[in-house]
């Protein structure tokens, strides 16, 4: 058991950055019985628990995320209201529009930082 234990250790750390990127990426598993089984200590069912984690390190990982102007102005709307306090939601539409102009700029300046090499701009 010890051996499987050390095995999936350096899998993990195989592919990951430590154990908790790991832990992370996959928030179906807790992070405590991760490191309790992965330390021997894990007082339940070790077996089935190592199955767990040995399925979500050999599944697909984590996907890339497609970043788009939409997805990139719902994030900072997102932020955006958490922090508003206003008055009245009468604002509310003329921030929406402004937030979709400045996702719409950081991709069109990411876009571009992307193909052009910094010329020491």
């Amino acid at each position: 058991m010890s051996g499987e234990l050390e095995r999936l250790r350096a899998d993990i750390l195989a592919r990951y950055a430590s154990i908790y990127q790991f832990c992370r990426q996959h928030e179906n598993l807790k992070r405590s019985t991760v490191y309790a089984v992965l330390a021997g200590r894990y007082a339940g069912d070790a077996k089935e628990q190592l199955a767990r984690i040995r399925k979500a390190l050999d599944g697909p990982g984590p996907q890339p995320v497609v970043l788009t102007r939409e997805r990139l102005a719902e994030v900072l709307q997102q932020v955006k209201c958490r922090r508003c306090r206003p008055a009245s939601r009468r604002k509310c539409q003329r921030c929406r529009v402004v937030t979709f102009e400045e996702s719409r700029a950081m991709i069109d300046f990411l876009h571009y930082y992307q193909e052009e090499p910094c010329r020491g701009l």
